[in-house]
């Protein structure tokens, strides 16, 4: 009867698509990476990580539930992700307090860094994405006749 109640340990994530299958199916890699990170923090959830206080469990919930929304409405291996970067951070500040208080069992280890690694690199390209369109404006208003002095530099 116990067992039918227990929460499930183990680590299942989506792998991508194996070339040598009938029909192989191609999946978005982002996508892939964005469910995995969201299976390691609901299993974070499941295993008590967080504290019961109305703060940190508020946080928790409204974080994870908005990255669960935005990722059940992709769908399909063109989809377009459309996820804030502060809820990226979010989402990696979770991991990070799910890994400090040993929520994972040495085994998993492994993959847990594997997938925060390249969910660090994910944030990485998208924040630069974001400084390199804020930035573009700028450099199209600039007329490119004009000679730039260092006058007109520094005012």
């Amino acid at each position: 009867m116990s067992s039918e109640k227990e929460v499930k340990n183990e680590i299942v994530l989506e792998e991508a698509p194996n070339v040598e299958k009938e029909e192989p199916v191609e999946q978005n890699p982002v996508l892939i990476l964005l469910k995995n990170v969201s299976v390691l923090v609901e299993m974070a959830i499941k295993r008590g990580t967080y504290t019961a206080t109305s703060e940190e469990a508020s946080l928790v919930s409204k974080t994870f539930d908005e990255y669960k929304e935005k990722l059940e409405s992709l769908n399909g291996e063109d989809a377009t992700v459309d996820i804030k970067i502060n809820t990226l951070i979010d989402m990696k500040v979770l991991l990070d307090t799910a890994v400090r208080r040993g929520k994972y069992q040495p085994t998993e280890l492994v993959t847990v860094g594997t997938i925060y690694n390249s969910f660090l690199e994910l944030i990485q390209k998208v924040s630069e994405a974001a400084q390199a369109q804020n930035a573009t404006p700028e450099q199209t208003e600039d007329k490119p006749d004009e000679e730039s002095t260092p006058e007109k530099e520094s005012a």
